[in-house]
């Protein structure tokens, strides 16, 4: 599609799916100089998801490639560096794996875990990534990707982030500025064309939204895909058992240890338990099957494991 020849882009939900897509949609309209209009359709009592606070490396990409400042928007968000992912207890108990974002060396021509697969020592799954990569030893060191004065977006080693996704969506509305055209409103029916494309959108107050692109930003509702166009929600419940999440905010505890920059998933009796740092919180959530433990007993569980009553 050739976006130079559009009038008008309607973007129909916020968060952070809306308001990445507004701002890449800006970027282009800049670059191609054109009066594109974009309209961001986002009700202002639906609040973004908190869960999914953690990222991975195509954050930092697409943060550079929207000319962001990586130091503004972690302090904004709470922001702390990612490495990776340490796995708990999930080969046995207290044994824990790697998975970090780190391009493998290359030694002679021959990538150093492929090296380490040919090695005669005995094999580990965890000590794969301890032999294998820097980042583990690094963000067990509890050490930045970079030096606070060095350049932003330092690529010396992959890394991702933990971020507030609400202050990360406030942020990007912030940058965005008043080009964009923002209806709090919801989302009342949506009218389609003789051939069955969107054609426009009635909200609650009545006003009929036309355009010539709309973007289903509406998450699990699908409100343009699933109930108006009628495209099928394909399930992956039979691979994915989880379909449950408990999540709290811890406050930050005095005295505590430094930041630790990487993100924890600790194997649980039916399922598993992401710890997430922030410079203002921390973000702790079980992730579990309903069909294996019912609510009252995931609420036991997530108590027994932090070691104090949530009530």
């Amino acid at each position: 599609m050739n976006i130079s020849k559009l009038n008008k882009i309607v973007v129909v939900g916020g968060g952070v799916a809306g308001w990445l897509s507004a701002m890449v949609i800006q970027k282009w309209r800049r670059r191609y100089n054109t009066s594109l209009e974009i309209v961001v359709i986002e009700p202002s009592h639906i609040k973004p998801i908190g869960v999914g606070e953690a990222t991975t490396t195509t954050t930092a990409n697409m943060l550079m490639w929207l000319g962001l400042n990586e130091v503004e928007w972690l302090k904004f968000c709470n922001g702390t560096f990612k490495y990776g992912i340490e796995f708990s207890d999930w080969l046995a108990k207290d044994q824990n794996y790697w998975h970090v974002f780190e391009k493998p060396t290359v030694v002679k021509g021959v990538a150093l875990p492929l090296r380490w697969l040919a090695g005669s020592q005995p094999k580990s799954p965890a000590q794969f990534a301890l032999d294998c990569f820097m980042a583990p030893h690094i963000a067990k060191a509890n050490l930045a990707p970079r030096r606070p004065w060095q350049w932003t977006f330092s690529r010396h080693f992959s890394y991702g982030y933990h971020i507030n996704i609400a202050k990360h969506v406030e942020f990007l509305k912030q940058k965005c500025g008043d080009k964009i055209t923002v209806i709090d409103d919801v989302v009342e029916a949506v009218r389609l064309n003789e051939i069955g494309e969107i054609e426009s959108i009635v909200t609650g107050t009545g006003k009929i939204i036309a355009g010539d692109l709309f973007l289903d930003c509406t998450g699990f509702k699908s409100l343009l895909l699933e109930k108006t166009l009628k495209e099928p929600f394909e399930s992956f419940s039979e691979n994915l058992l989880c379909d449950r999440a408990l999540a709290v905010a811890l406050p930050p505890r005095v005295n505590e240890e430094p930041i630790k920059p990487y993100t924890r998933a600790v194997a649980m009796d039916s399922g598993w338990c992401w710890h997430i740092p922030l410079k203002s919180h921390e973000s702790v959530g079980y992730v579990h099957a309903k069909n294996h433990i019912d609510p009252e007993s995931a609420l036991s569980e997530l108590t027994k494991h932090l070691g104090f009553s949530l009530n």
